[in-house]
């Protein structure tokens, strides 16, 4: 899931990709096609990255996301950092397509 910023009300569902599906390099491209649908550039964001649990994907210090968009709600993702290249698909949700459900100590208690 990828969630753009505190302001937005849209977030991305998404899945990854297996390595080489999507030609990445160490720059996310203005354009990609995956499985026949081409995806445009939306947005280029420098990150600083700092790898967090045990199943978060080692990047490096420093990456480039690329987020992507196709026709319709389709949705392409692209992290670029100096260790690797990592990419996933899915669709944007308007916030009357998903829910937040409560959290921290008040949903603890039984």
């Amino acid at each position: 899931m990828l969630v753009p910023g505190p302001a937005q009300t849209t977030l991305a569902w998404l899945t990854p990709l297996a390595a080489g599906q999507v030609p990445l390099g160490a720059e996310p491209p203005p354009a990609l096609e995956h499985a026949g649908t081409r995806f445009e550039r939306t947005r280029r964001l420098p990150v600083r990255v700092q790898r967090l649990g045990t199943g978060a994907p080692q990047v490096g210090a420093s990456a480039v996301i690329g987020e992507y968009a196709a026709a319709g709600l389709e949705r392409l993702v692209v992290v670029a950092g100096s260790e690797a290249a990592l990419a996933w698909r899915g669709v944007s949700l308007s916030a009357a397509e998903y829910e937040v459900l409560p959290g921290g100590q008040s949903t603890l208690g039984t």
